[in-house]
């Protein structure tokens, strides 16, 4: 049989001639297996190494092995396999129920080319005017799967560090790197950028600035110079070059220096001398101070630190240096702080305490003896504690009689009061006269007239 269909089977026996017969039926069965896998990657710069995938294919009840195309050496019974190689790696699948086999080349490439990396020869020197030389690599592999980067040891890249031309600003190696971005391939060159002259890159040096007691103290001393070839000649404010490196006797405001070192590299720069900082103390506005009071004045100054301070007059105080003082004067005063700093900056400040000197006392202008209610029945003087005596206290009727007199008493006092009576008898209610003199603590003397009622 070479084919699938139904067959009848005869057999007789020869002896007597008798049949029998069979109907059967042959199926054919040549499926072959399906493959089914993923294009592999390339190998390249940044895959060493790639798969196969052949995952997806059904192999139930199949069994799978590689080969290689060349000698048929079998490298895997997986479904997936690892290469490292480029080249033709064989799939094949074999059906064990009916020996059908089947089998696909798949090709593995290689692409490892690197980038073309090409600089010019620098022929520009870096020198005192020269600061900056073009380094050029155009020549090199372009376009938009390449990848730019300049490096410098030693050296400064001013610009371009990502395109094909670069800048340099110190001397040093410049190397160039240039990838493909496609197959992470890449490749670099070096150049070797030259100076014949360094340049002057600074000068450190000490200033000072003038003081108050020297207008013209100040002074610039050159400390070190930074680059450059020495030695070195110096040139301030437009005057000739010589090797002094320290000048005196400058006033406040801009001093320019120029510097030549030995190649005749220069190096200009401008020097700000400062005035003094000005010197402020103050002590305020002027107080007024009730006598017998005291009040804290402070010295304000506008520096944390300070030469000399001290207050005038001085008896007036048990330490004038001290900023703070506790002022109590008994008459109105004029206090004078004065302040000096280390440069012989002085100021000074001058505060008054204006004494005020209340004269405090009260004189009723009615009075009503008779109800005698213990409530405003004596004719008294008060007063506060300014007050020293009453010298006098008289009464006058209005024809001027004197109807009460004391005199040399303390205010405050009922029983130096008149009580409304004449030699012993209430007098009518009537409009009084009085005069009283009045001796204040300071020694001040004050007269005071005026009327009183008296009530009945």
């Amino acid at each position: 049989m070479d084919g699938a269909g139904i067959f009848l089977l005869e057999v007789m026996d020869l002896g007597n001639e008798c049949l029998d017969s069979l109907t059967f039926e042959v199926i054919s069965n040549t499926q072959f297996p399906e493959i089914n896998y993923e294009d592999p990657l390339e190998l390249d710069c940044d895959n060493e190494q790639v798969v196969i995938d052949a995952t997806a294919t059904d192999s139930m009840g199949m069994s799978v092995f590689w080969s290689t195309e060349e000698d048929g050496v079998i490298l895997a019974d997986a479904l997936s396999l690892l290469v490292f190689e480029p080249g033709i790696y064989m799939f094949t699948v074999l059906n064990e129920q009916n020996g059908c086999t089947e089998t696909v080349d798949i090709f593995v490439d290689l692409d490892t080319l690197s980038p073309d990396v090409i600089i010019e020869s620098v022929t520009d020197v870096l020198d005192c005017e020269t600061r900056e030389v073009e380094i050029d690599a155009r020549n090199s592999s372009t376009g938009s799967i390449y990848t730019y980067s300049w490096t410098a040891d030693p050296g400064l890249i001013l610009s371009g560090q990502d395109s094909l031309v670069t800048f340099a600003g110190q001397p040093g190696f410049y190397t160039l790197e240039i990838i493909n971005s496609e197959n992470g391939c890449a490749d670099e060159a070096t150049v070797e950028v030259l100076e014949s002259a360094a340049p002057i890159n600074g000068v450190s040096a000490t200033v000072i600035d003038p003081g108050c007691l020297n207008i013209s103290g100040g002074s610039i001393t050159i400390d070190s110079v930074l680059g450059g070839t020495p030695s070195y000649l110096y040139a301030l404010n437009g005057s000739s070059f010589s090797a002094t490196f320290s000048f005196s006797g400058l006033t406040a405001g801009f001093h320019e220096l120029i510097v030549r070192d030995e190649n005749g590299c220069e190096w200009t720069e401008s020097f700000l001398l400062l005035e003094p900082e000005e010197l402020v103390v103050d002590l305020g506005p002027d107080i007024e101070l009730v006598l017998g009071d005291s009040v804290s004045v402070e010295a304000l100054v506008n520096r944390e630190f300070y030469d000399t301070l001290f207050w005038m007059p001085s008896e007036a105080f048990e330490d004038p240096s001290n900023p703070i003082q506790v002022l109590n004067p008994e008459v109105t005063t004029a206090y004078t702080v004065f302040v000096e700093d280390e440069q012989g900056c002085t100021d000074s400040d001058v505060i008054i305490i204006n004494l005020i000197k209340p004269r405090q006392f009260f004189i009723p202008n009615v009075f009503s003896p008779v109800n005698d209610d213990g409530n405003n029945d004596i004719f008294m003087i008060f007063g506060g504690p300014e007050v020293r005596e009453i010298i006098t206290f008289q009464v006058y009727d209005r024809w001027g009689n004197l109807v009460y007199e004391n005199s040399n008493f303390q205010p405050n006092n009922p029983a130096f009061g008149w009580d409304g009576t004449l030699d012993g008898r209430m007098m009518n209610a009537a409009v009084f006269a009085y005069y009283v003199k009045i001796a204040f603590t300071d020694g001040w003397i004050e007269d005071v007239k005026g009327e009183v009622i008296l009530m009945r």
